[in-house]
């Protein structure tokens, strides 16, 4: 049975007209008139009373259009239902991100997102390293770094860049570095998994500076390294999001502030295979406008 037939046999019998049901579904005339044939040629019945100025229904065509109306009908309020998703976010997203990323931009970022849409829930899911990803159970995927082989639609928030800070209690027992070559004689608290040595590539406009940094403290966490930096313990290059409120209270120095460490984009990954729905795009303008409030432009 051709489905497509029964919507053709249907229209008419609405509409009691074959112009009128050909101008809802769309197609020639012709091509309705011939659909509706051929359905009645499959029954071996007569489905529809044809003269020069009305339509009716055979008793046969009255049985079958009881009976198939109220399946189109159930299949049309499906199909607007999915565009009505579509169009409005609703149904869960899940997400994926780097911790730190994770507790410092969503919260703000989801808070909005339920507030506005009330049909939406989220399920997020923080992560110490993030692999390629499968797509499984997820939506949208948060990386920082470049992951050009990877086939997922990208979408850039920004530049994660970090500075060098020490704390005014360090700074009193040293001097203050002027360029980035006095780093090295600091104390310098790194994300290496060197025993007492690391590199931080320093950058300015168009300028490039390779330090080597001595260093006592090696962690693996951004808000350790930076409690040990409060505690004057040396110098960290940490995000800008994470330390300006310190700066701002004056409990951490910024310091060669015209130097900057790029540690690489940060972009939102989603699935390659399918147009966004509503529900991701929604998501991905509320964090885009969160994270390009605090991080930077490449040369900038």
């Amino acid at each position: 049975m051709d489905v497509r037939e029964i919507v053709a046999f249907v229209a008419v019998a609405r509409w009691s007209s074959f112009t009128r049901a050909a101008q809802q579904l769309g197609m020639p005339k012709q091509t309705l008139s011939r659909k509706v044939r051929s359905l009645e040629r499959r029954l071996g019945v007569r489905l529809l009373d044809r003269t020069t100025r009305s339509v009716g229904l055979t008793d046969a065509g009255r049985r079958l259009l009881d009976r198939a109306s109220d399946p189109l009908e159930r299949i049309e309020r499906a199909v607007e239902e999915v565009r009505a998703t579509e169009r409005e976010p609703a149904g869960e997203l899940r997400i994926a991100c780097p911790q730190l990323f994770g507790r410092s931009f969503l919260p703000s970022v989801i808070d909005r997102y339920l507030e506005r849409y009330p049909d939406a829930s989220v399920s997020v899911r923080l992560v110490d390293a993030i692999t390629p990803p499968t797509w499984e159970g997820l939506d949208v995927l948060v990386h920082v770094g470049d992951w050009r082989d990877s086939p997922a639609k990208r979408t850039s928030l920004g530049q994660a860049i970090n500075h060098c800070y020490a704390s005014p209690a360090y700074l009193d027992r040293v001097r203050t570095p002027a360029e980035p070559e006095d780093l090295s004689a600091l104390d310098g608290i790194t994300y290496t998994r060197e025993a007492s040595r690391a590199t931080w590539t320093l950058r300015r406009g168009r300028h490039r500076r390779r330090v080597v940094i001595r260093s006592r403290l090696k962690v693996n966490d951004a808000e350790l390294a930076l409690g040990l930096v409060l505690a004057g313990r040396g110098v960290a290059q940490l995000p800008r999001f994470l330390c300006d409120p310190h700066v701002a209270a004056g409990t951490l120095v910024r310091l060669l502030p015209d130097w900057r460490v790029e540690i690489g984009p940060i972009v939102a990954l989603t699935r390659p295979d399918a147009r966004r729905p509503a529900k991701v795009e929604a998501f991905l303008r509320l964090l885009g406008a969160s994270v390009r409030g605090v991080t930077e432009r490449r040369g900038a």
